[in-house]
Order: structure tokens, then sequence, then C-alpha cells
């Protein structure tokens, strides 16, 4: 038996793609899944997926949770939810993001790509802390990707509106701030019995960048990915590796390449730019003040 046996995990972008195969591959480990995703019809098929794979093999049935993780106060609902409905949380697996060929902006004044990579797993994950807390052992796990070997983070243009818009570039740099904060998370939560890590999934065939317009830019993105991109059931290995393995218990702070722990990027472990993103991450915190668990 491994770590989410019997223990209840929640996993974002659990419509399709990777997450859809890792909460499938989960409850096939005996994990309760809560399945979080924007769209009803869709995460409504892929719950059933997942409830078959739990029924066969006797783990308990998964729940399903809508929320668009772009917007502040359907995160701030959806954290609300999994408090109410589970007085345990022992795996965060913040799995959605996305790619973005044009440059949008959110409701709120996000661009959309920092949005979703950045904003909302901090979001989710500061708004779930207590909860995590209380359960320890518990794992934060993101989702982050090799593609920030390409993107150093500017913090006075976290949003680039300086220049033109470069989807790619952009993307790439998401990743290195979602890496950076969770090393310095990893610090900071050090004594806490949670855990917190990050894993490059392999490149592999979602539909992540399939909505976009058609650029150049995105028809690049989908040809190398069609050429060299691998099955999404490969994508779950990472996630469900960091979730499960007993062996990484103490294991904090890290950066990993699907199952192997590798450096990032120099501009990955700047601890300066690292204590800077912490901070800015407290910024996006959507609880009210009455509402945070006690620690």
């Amino acid at each position: 038996m491994g770590f989410v046996d019997g223990r209840v995990v929640l996993v974002t972008g659990a419509s399709s793609g990777i997450g859809l195969e890792t909460s499938r591959e989960l409850a096939r480990r005996g994990a309760q899944v809560v399945m979080a995703a924007r769209t009803r019809d869709r995460a409504e098929q892929a719950l059933a997926e997942v409830s078959r794979v739990a029924r066969t093999v006797g783990s308990p049935a998964p729940d399903l949770l809508l929320a668009d993780l772009t917007d502040p106060t359907a995160t701030a609902f959806l954290i609300q939810r999994v408090r109410s409905r589970y007085r345990r949380l022992h795996v965060l697996i913040n799995n959605a993001g996305g790619f973005f060929a044009k440059r949008m902006v959110t409701a709120e004044g996000f661009e959309y790509t920092y949005a979703l990579n950045v904003v909302a797993p901090i979001r989710l994950t500061l708004g779930l802390l207590g909860r995590l807390k209380k359960s320890r052992p518990a794992r934060i796990i993101n989702v982050a990707s090799q593609a920030h070997a390409a993107g150093a983070l500017d913090l006075d243009d976290l949003q680039m509106e300086r220049g033109r818009y470069r989807g790619f570039v952009q993307y790439a740099r998401s990743k290195t701030a979602l890496i950076l904060w969770t090393r310095t998370l990893a610090d900071d939560l050090r004594t806490s019995g949670v855990t917190v890590n990050a894993v490059h999934p392999g490149w592999i065939k979602t539909g992540m960048g399939a909505s976009n317009p058609p650029t150049a830019t995105a028809a690049v993105f989908r040809f190398v990915t069609a050429l060299l991109a691998r099955p999404q059931i490969v994508g779950a290995r990472g996630p469900s590796y960091l979730a499960d393995d007993e062996q990484l218990a103490q294991t904090t702070g890290e950066y990993f390449f699907v199952t192997h722990r590798r450096p990032p990027a120099a501009h990955a472990r700047d601890p300066e730019i690292a204590g800077r993103m912490l901070e800015l991450g407290r910024s996006y915190d959507v609880r009210a003040a009455d509402e945070r668990e006690k620690k």
C-alpha cells in the first residue's frame, strides 16, 4: 500500500489529460479522489470513468467539484466546499494549467497564463493549507514543466505587458514562478508536516492550447506536440509517484523530472526571487480574515 490508500486527494484540471489520468491512477491505488474541473459535461464524463475504476478495485467513490480557477469567487467557493465536505485533505495536486498563444486578461485583470498557472494554484493551496496541516502528514504537488528553463522570471513584468506578447515565453515564465514559489513554500512549511514539490510530467499529448486562435505560435506548439509528445497515461506517472511513494515522506522543496529528482534551471533556484514570490503569493489569498482556520 502507498501513501494515498484510504486518503483524500484533490486533483485540479481533472476532466481531461494528465488530471484525468492521475485521478484514475490514484483511484486505482485506493484514494478518495476529489476531482476539480471547470466544464460540467466533460467533467461528468471523467467522473464516470474514475468511478468505474474505483468500483472495480473497491476504492471510495470519487467526488466532483466545479470551479473556474481564474475566478477568485469561484476559487473561494471551491475552497469552502472542500473544507465543508472533508474533515481531512491529505494530498493536493495543482494540475490545472494552460498555454495561451494570444494575450488575454481575466475579469480580475491578470494575464490569463499567469492567472491559471500561478495565481490559481497559490490561491487554492493557501485556502486549503489549514486543512492540509490538520491532516498531516500531507503533500502538495505542483505540476510544473521543463519549459521553465526557457523563461527567467521578470518580477517587474509578470503579466508580460511590455513589448510583444510571446505565449510560450509567458508559459515558461509562469512555470518558473510556480517552481520558485514551491521551493520557498517548502521552507516555510518545513516543520508543519506538509511537504510541497514540483514535477514535470513529461511532454504529453493533452488538450492544452487546443482552443488557441490560429497564430503561428499556436501552430508550432501543436505541430511539435503531435510530433514529440507521449500518450496522456504517461503523464500521470510523475504526479502519482509524488503523491503515493512512501519513500518521499520527508522530501520537500524539490523539482522532479517525472520520477527523477533534478535541479531546476538556475533562474528557478534564486532564493531572493523565491522569497519575493512567497510574499507576492500571499497577496493572492482570497480568504476573508474571519474564515482563516486556526493553526
